[in-house]
């Protein structure tokens, strides 16, 4: 993982993406070699949404489902998650923009494709 500015950049086979949002705390560390961090709950909860997920989607805590789905995003639940330090939490797919599945198709949620 590189950062080039504001972008993420990774080379990777399969990955999994995780967001939340609301304040965080930013600030620069290091005397000899000085980078930009970010820290608290907001970005301890992306992380865990990033290290439950599943391969090739983008989960979101469900604070952030309502916000997207306000945005014009459609997010399908996934139902209880267990949360490292949080206990149970009711985590959502993001679902692709104008994407269609098959009615009998209970996943609806946005795949990554890998392959291009």
């Amino acid at each position: 993982m590189k950062t080039i500015g504001s972008t993420y950049m990774a080379a990777a086979g399969s990955y999994f993406v995780g967001l939340s949002h609301g304040e965080i705390i930013a600030g620069v560390v290091g005397a000899q070699k000085p980078q930009y961090d970010i820290w608290g709950n907001t970005v301890n909860l992306a992380s865990r949404m990033d290290s439950t997920g599943v391969v090739g989607k983008i989960q979101v805590t469900e604070s952030t489902a309502r916000v997207l789905e306000a945005a014009g995003y459609d997010c399908v639940c996934r139902g209880p998650v267990h949360v490292k330090g949080r206990g149970m939490l009711t985590t959502y797919f993001v679902r692709a923009p104008g994407m269609r599945s098959p009615e009998n198709s209970r996943d609806r949620s946005f795949t990554l494709d890998m392959k291009k």
